[in-house]
């Protein structure tokens, strides 16, 4: 188990409103780090800054601006701070969990967030790229099931709903 909570990676959101506002739901729902995958928006322009209420420039949860090459290293050292501080092996994986939405994917709710976890959630026009979905670790696909019919959420609020749902459990499991 894992007392730390996840990692979240934008991969090239473009919209400042939903970057800023998932900085502050990550923030505030205990997300350990947030990487940024270059090529979206500016995460330190005014609108950013604005709508995360200040919170992007809050050095308790690191914010990291990277390529892919650089997160696959990042979340390698991750890995094995984790398993190594666990006192097991470094060779178990971690859990690679990308918000795509598509209908045949695992529901959130079935999601064990207790564990190790690294959160992807893809840009609002072309979702998660294929550097995501070659991260190494246990990738599985997620989404949230909708009562009505509905194209999508956009990217802040599906990334906040799921990062509730990771909280919630993490608090739960802490009280065991």
């Amino acid at each position: 188990k894992d007392s730390s909570g996840p990692i979240v990676i934008l991969d090239r959101l473009a919209d400042p409103g939903n970057v800023g506002t998932i900085i502050r739901s990550c923030y505030g729902l205990g997300v350990s780090a947030m990487i940024f995958i270059t090529g979206g928006c500016d995460i330190w322009s005014p609108k950013v800054v604005r709508s995360s209420m200040g919170l992007s420039l809050n050095r308790n949860m690191p914010l990291l601006e990277l390529t892919w090459s650089q997160t696959n290293s990042c979340i390698s050292k991750y890995r094995d701070r984790i398993f190594s501080k666990e006192g097991s092996n470094t060779e178990k994986e971690l859990q690679i969990l990308l918000a795509d939405g598509e209908d045949n994917n695992l529901s959130y709710e079935s999601v064990d967030f207790t564990i190790p976890t690294v959160l992807v959630i893809g840009s609002e026009a072309t979702g998660v790229s294929n550097e995501a979905r070659s991260l190494r670790g246990v990738v599985s696909n997620i989404r949230i099931p909708m009562v009505r019919q509905l194209e999508s959420f956009n990217a802040a609020m599906a990334g906040s709903i799921i990062l509730a749902e990771a909280a919630r459990q993490r608090r739960v499991d802490a009280k065991k």
